[in-house]
């Protein structure tokens, strides 16, 4: 008569099954987990000018929208400085940060430079970006790259972003 219980064999594939399944859901989870902080990163983007919209708008303060390739950071800007001024090409001070969104490591963004957002929401220095074709013509934008998946950041001149 057999002893009731498992065999040594019955055992040693039951966890090398688990294993495999493990080895899976580890690898899809990772794979997933950087695509959220890609899509993340990128909507951020596109939330934060539309805050410094907002505030420009609210405020009736000129306010400053940083990017370059660690990411992007924006706030109102000094005091002294003028919408006109904005337009000479000379990165303007912030008088403090509102929001710092930090580029992920795996994530390649090229574009460097400024907008600037006034009162009524105006946004200036569009000029400066990258142009992205959207519904038969061209918009300017910020684009963001990941492994291959690309994404950009419209924006209007009225501080409307839209990622596409």
């Amino acid at each position: 008569m057999k002893a009731p219980g498992f065999t040594l064999i019955e055992l040693l594939t039951a966890m090398a099954i688990i294993g495999i399944l493990a080895a899976i859901g580890i690898v899809s989870f990772r794979s997933t987990s950087r695509t959220l902080t890609f899509s993340g990163y990128v909507n951020e983007i596109a939330l934060s000018v539309q805050q410094a919209t907002s505030r420009a708008n609210s405020t009736n303060r000129l306010y400053v929208i940083l990017y370059d390739t660690a990411g992007v950071r924006w706030g109102p800007a000094q005091s002294t400085l003028t919408p006109d001024a904005c337009e000479t090409g000379t990165t303007p001070t912030l008088a403090s940060t509102d929001t710092t969104i930090t580029k992920p490591t795996d994530v390649t963004q090229t574009a460097t430079g400024f907008l600037c957002v006034s009162a009524p929401g105006l946004v200036t220095r569009l000029n400066t970006l990258q142009t992205c074709p959207y519904n038969g013509t061209t918009v300017p934008c910020l684009q963001a790259s990941r492994s291959g998946t690309q994404r950009a950041i419209l924006i209007s001149a009225s501080g409307q972003a839209v990622v596409q």
